[in-house]
């Protein structure tokens, strides 16, 4: 699972706390971002359909 991670938009920080220790525990990268504008998903831009 190295290269693959999971995005998580969630401005609740007990929320955040323990969605990145379960799935960190199951050997996923986490990364964590309180605003959807915030998020950027790589190899695509805003305005573009997948």
């Amino acid at each position: 699972m190295s290269d693959v991670g999971i995005l998580i938009v969630d401005n609740d920080m007990t929320s955040q706390a323990a969605l990145r220790h379960v799935l960190g525990a199951e050997g996923w990268r986490v990364k964590i971002v309180p605003q959807a504008s915030q998020a950027r998903v790589r190899g695509t831009r805003p305005g573009s359909a997948r």
